[in-house]
């Protein structure tokens, strides 16, 4: 399904209340800048979060996805796989 056809059923959701905030889950920063794009253009409902991978091993939100994040008042909700003692 195309990100246009995706950001207006979701902007249809916050429209008729239904859900009050959309979010991504592991969007890279260029989709992260084109899903606004789109949404701004459309004055349509934004991201608001975007759930990304982050660890010590898997830094790379660091690197351009907070900046964009902050760029666009877009929450950051880390999760990462824990593997405790077995």
């Amino acid at each position: 399904m195309p990100l246009a056809e995706t950001l207006r059923a979701l902007d249809d959701l916050v429209r008729q209340g239904k859900v009050r905030h959309v979010g991504a889950c592991n969007f890279s920063a260029a989709q992260l800048e084109r899903a606004h794009a789109i949404t701004a253009a459309s004055h349509g409902a934004h991201f608001t979060s975007n759930q990304v991978h982050y660890s010590l091993a898997s830094r790379d939100v660091e690197h351009e996805i907070a900046a964009v994040a902050g760029e666009y008042a877009i929450a950051l909700m880390i999760w990462s796989r824990w593997r405790g003692a077995t």
